[in-house]
């Protein structure tokens, strides 16, 4: 299971990398490439909003909306996605962040001041409770964004790896990083504003 959504019928979604599938209580049904329409049995990233599902794929992204299955960004590796206040959505892919607001998507560059990131590859996105981005990325380290500026966070300065894995915010509004530390190790970090 890469990841998990409960739509506003209280069903709940799982993303696998050998389909999706649903639980509404009572049965488990299954979506495979066949159903969406997507040469993929990959699913990455989940975001129920608005009566919608969103759906992360190594193809594209999926909207899921009334029994119906749309693809409305096809070629690219959604690994994360997120819902800003406004209800955009912030993709995070293989290739970079991008920001997707009504059918349209921009790439997002990262730059921090010192250095800029054209194409992290971009594995967690969250937005905490005053808007900030946190962005995990694949070999990175950790990218935050508080409205103006971005900072950058590795190894070298407190991360204990590049790599993150998971990323939640709690009813503090704590952030909490899964990083990957090793073979099969790995670490937890919790940022408190």
């Amino acid at each position: 299971i890469l990841d998990t959504a409960i739509d506003q019928r209280g069903y709940i979604w799982f993303a696998t990398d050998q389909g999706l599938n649903i639980w509404d209580g009572l049965t488990m049904r299954g979506f495979d490439s066949e159903d969406i329409g997507l040469p993929t049995n990959r699913f990455q990233a989940l975001l129920a909003q608005e009566g919608s599902l969103w759906v992360g794929t190594d193809r594209g992204l999926l909207r899921y909306n009334r029994f119906t299955w749309e693809v409305v960004l096809p070629g690219v590796s959604v690994q994360a996605i997120a819902e800003e206040s406004n209800g955009d959505l912030l993709l995070g892919t293989d290739h970079g962040l991008i920001h997707y607001q009504d059918g349209q998507s921009f790439m997002w560059i990262i730059n921090t001041g010192k250095e800029s990131y054209l194409s992290p590859n971009i594995t967690r996105v969250v937005i905490d409770h005053q808007g900030n981005t946190w962005a995990g990325s694949a070999g990175d380290g950790l990218f935050f964004f508080n409205g103006n500026t971005w900072q950058h966070f590795t190894t070298a300065n407190g991360l204990p790896a590049n790599t993150i894995q998971a990323m939640a915010v709690d009813h503090l509004g704590g952030v909490w990083i899964s990083a990957v530390t090793g073979a099969g190790g790995g670490a937890l970090v919790r940022y408190i504003p």
